[in-house]
């Protein structure tokens, strides 16, 4: 089943093993452990994600500081899901210019309070990034496209289509049952789902509450060939 629109923070804890659509990076946390995929240097492997501010109510979306000497794009009233999204995408693409993080940086900027990764040190949020799958936003994909799928009074969902070759996808470690192929390897699709809100609390602003990796796009009759 879907996951529920509202952020994570108020799930009960899910084993290793189910890690489906949960976000474990941008999301509210969902346990008091980070579960990871193992990586060769298991770089975010004792790390675990701050708890949400004990002032903030759960469920309750507010805007957050921006990281220190942050000079790059931030949302306005009149910024569409869209245009936030497709804001976020490209600048984690090329994460680290013109700075180291910037990407990440222009993340938090476009993020409410249900992110836990929005007080967290810039250093941690890219440990945590580098060791899991997530590494995929920072390229290796040929092309992303975002839309709205679904929208309900304060709340949005977007879905973001990576396009890439299969290999790509396995090379950041992407769970195969994220990933869509056709008769041609070479072009590959996964879906990024973004949960956002726009309220009195976050200014104005439609900022992302949640991301996660989803259901792979529609249609696709061909199944995915692990090599090993």
């Amino acid at each position: 089943p879907a996951s529920p629109l509202i952020s994570l923070s108020m799930h009960t804890p899910r084993p290793a093993s189910d890690l489906s659509r949960r976000s474990l990076l941008f999301g509210a946390a969902a346990s008091s452990t980070l579960l990871l995929p193992p990586t060769p240097s298991r770089a975010a492997k004792d790390y675990t994600p701050p708890a949400a501010s004990s002032f903030i109510p759960k469920g309750e979306s507010f805007s957050v500081p921006l990281p220190e000497g942050y000079k790059g794009p931030v949302p306005t009233p009149s910024t569409t899901p869209v245009q936030a999204i497709d804001t976020i995408v490209k600048a984690m693409k090329t994460t680290d210019q013109p700075e180291r993080n910037y990407g990440l940086k222009v993340a938090i900027a476009h993020t409410s309070s249900q992110n836990p990764f929005a007080s967290a040190p810039m250093d941690k949020f890219r440990k945590v990034m580098d060791g899991s799958y997530y590494r995929i936003l920072f390229g290796g994909y040929t092309k992303a496209v975002s839309k709205v799928v679904a929208t309900q009074g304060d709340k949005c969902i977007v879905h973001t289509t990576l396009t890439a070759p299969q290999q790509a996808f396995l090379d950041a470690k992407l769970p195969p049952k994220y990933i869509a192929c056709g008769e041609d390897e070479g072009r590959c699709e996964a879906t990024v789902v973004w949960k956002m809100t726009k309220s009195e609390s976050t200014g104005g602003k439609w900022l992302f509450d949640t991301v996660f990796f989803g259901d792979p796009p529609e249609p696709t009759t061909y199944r995915i060939n692990v090599k090993k």
